[in-house]
């Protein structure tokens, strides 16, 4: 089991970052496990209040000895959303607007695009927003009577 003793500040801070919503939860679970730690709480009771196995607190609680406050920081920065790429883009655009489906309905869907040019149904979407374009609408039935 790791004795990890914490400073006033740094308990002060790992207390805020466990209880602020706009911090990542895997963040804030990090700073819950080290205040756990610090009380003096057990591994198998630290894995059961945070749902974790032995490695993440082993991990953890390392890092954290070794680089204090800074070693609970993830070691690699957020992946940013993928974008398409131009040509992409303009090969999807191009097949919407001069092309239409071999079978079925005149327009395109997003998922039979997607399944033409081989690549996902969410790109087609995605690009398809970007240009303020929208799938085929189907006419509205009319009840009768």
């Amino acid at each position: 089991m790791s004795a990890i003793t914490l400073s006033r500040m740094e308990r002060a801070l790992l207390v805020r970052r466990a209880g602020v919503r706009s911090l990542r939860p895997a963040e804030a679970r990090r700073a819950r496990l080290i205040l756990l730690l610090d009380a003096g709480q057990t591994w198998a009771s630290i894995r059961h209040k945070l749902a974790c196995n032995y490695a993440f607190i082993d991990r953890w609680s390392k890092r954290y000895q070794e680089q204090r406050l800074a070693g609970l920081r993830p070691r690699r920065a957020p992946r940013a959303a993928s974008r398409p790429a131009a040509r992409l883009e303009a090969r999807i655009l191009e097949w919407t607007v001069k092309r239409s489906p071999a079978h079925g309905p005149a327009r395109w869907s997003t998922r039979t695009l997607a399944v033409q040019i081989g690549i996902s149904h969410m790109t087609v979407a995605r690009v398809w927003r970007k240009h303020a374009l929208r799938p085929p609408s189907w006419p509205e039935r009319t009840r009768p009577g």
